[in-house]
């Protein structure tokens, strides 16, 4: 077996995007489409693969957060976690300037911010550390559920709205932010918006 190993060709292709050379829109889409059989992957699955790099790197790490796994239940096997972590990151760096769809919007951020700098990393490490902190201690492992499952759309709105809040300072009354919240998932227009299909998706 090892001779006939040693004796293999193994072939390969290797794909690279020339223009634009910060966007890895091809790459991403001939991985889409190869990966058609089997177990189909997640975005993130792909996300992770193509864009490897610090932000995918960031994203794994802020994964273990204690909080955020009291929030989010047990680690995810197709990286929705993941996926969540690097959404928040990028609505908060960048969310003024969204488009969709969010598969590409996602995969540019994650493109631009391998480049960022570690201070510029640590900085959004420390945002989504006190985000989720405050998140538990004031609404605790029910947030971002309309009913059972954790919702996309609750969670982008109130992790974006309290990471923007703490910019200023933070909440010295978490009875408050809990108010707040209820108060939110009380408005019919929001729950509407984050009960059907959106754009975000």
């Amino acid at each position: 077996d090892q001779l006939k190993l040693d004796d293999s060709v193994v072939h390969a292709t290797v794909f690279q995007q020339d223009q634009p050379k910060d966007v890895l829109d091809s790459i991403y889409f001939v991985f889409e489409r190869i990966n058609t059989g089997g177990i189909r992957l997640s975005p993130q699955e792909i996300r992770n693969c193509v864009n490897l790099g610090p932000l995918i790197n960031l994203a794994k790490t802020l994964n273990a957060d204690p909080a955020w796994r009291e929030v989010f239940g047990p680690q995810n096997n197709r990286a929705k976690d993941e996926e969540l972590i690097v959404r928040f990151l990028a609505l908060y760096v960048d969310g003024s300037d969204y488009y969709r769809p969010m598969v590409k919007f996602l995969n540019d951020f994650s493109a631009k911010a391998n480049k960022f700098s570690p201070e510029s990393l640590k900085i959004l490490e420390d945002k989504f550390h006190a985000t989720i902190k405050v998140v538990l201690d004031a609404i605790g492992a029910r947030a971002f559920r309309l009913i059972r499952a954790l919702n996309a759309a609750v969670f982008d709105a109130v992790m974006v709205g309290i990471a923007k809040r703490l910019d200023v300072s933070r909440p010295s009354d978490l009875k408050k932010v809990e108010s707040a919240y209820d108060a939110l998932l009380l408005n019919q227009k929001f729950r509407s918006a984050c009960e059907q299909s959106t754009a975000l998706e």
